[in-house]
């Protein structure tokens, strides 16, 4: 009958939905993900850097005080 036809329309709708809110969940899981890593790579690049100026910095100092 037309009404199961209806309710048939319906339920497919729901599932259609309800498959999209899980993919947009999985998607705004992986972009976290992702935000996090980049985050953890930005800190450790960071730290590197700091670690390299310090080098840097020390033989800067050892080459003027060999000048003297």
């Amino acid at each position: 009958s037309s009404t199961s036809r209806g309710l048939g329309d319906v339920y497919k709708r729901q599932v259609s939905i309800r498959n999209t809110q899980e993919e947009i969940i999985k998607f705004e899981e992986r972009n976290k993900l992702q935000i996090e890593d980049a985050y953890a790579e930005i800190s450790t690049q960071r730290k590197n850097s700091v670690e390299i100026k310090s080098t840097v910095d020390k033989v800067l100092d050892y080459s003027r005080e060999r000048v003297r």
